[in-house]
């Protein structure tokens, strides 16, 4: 059985990837159980959906898309370095400004 791996979109969202298919956080329930959609759904107007709580997987509908493990990977990646550049620079600005001062 595949877990659930929360990670963040390239514009700062949440975002979760399970079983192939990443999805965009849709809403909480009063009962925080989360609502995700399909990533792909505007693009291939995909319907695909997962419901968890507490990184639990409560319920997956299907999709009409194809997973795509290697364009995730990618993602990953990508997204830890645009991180991990971002903690660089703010580090550099950090001793920067104490040697200013």
């Amino acid at each position: 059985m595949a877990t659930l791996e929360e990670t963040d979109t390239s514009k700062g969202n949440s975002s979760s990837i399970y079983d192939g298919y990443q999805y965009r956080k849709h809403r909480i329930n009063k009962d925080n159980v989360i609502s995700w959609l399909c990533l792909k759904e505007r693009t291939e107007n995909c319907r695909g959906t997962l419901k968890s709580k507490n990184g639990i997987v409560l319920n997956v509908s299907n999709h009409v898309c194809k997973p795509d493990i290697a364009e995730i990977e990618v993602k990953k990646r990508m997204s830890g370095k645009i991180k991990n550049r971002g903690q660089r620079n703010t580090q550099y600005l950090s001793r920067r400004n104490a040697a200013i001062i």
